[in-house]
């Protein structure tokens, strides 16, 4: 289950990336659209993993899209 969720994750990942240099309301819904993706995922991780993993998990996911906000 974790390794689909991944799996949708870095897909996700791909498509923001391969479609940022379109106009800009394009790419507000495709950010919108990973960050519903990853709201959705983290409900989910909150059923199956502990809460500390969950915390270390969900810091570390809005870290590497900080990066990815940023470093464009």
């Amino acid at each position: 289950m974790l390794q689909i969720i991944f799996i949708v994750f870095v897909l996700s990942i791909a498509y923001y990336l391969a479609n940022r240099d379109f106009n800009q309301k394009k790419q507000e819904k495709v950010k919108y659209s990973i960050l519903s993706l990853v709201v959705g995922s983290m409900s989910i991780l909150l059923q199956l993993v502990q809460v500390e993993g969950y915390i270390q998990l969900l810091s570390r996911l809005f870290g590497e899209i900080t990066f990815m906000v940023i470093g464009k």
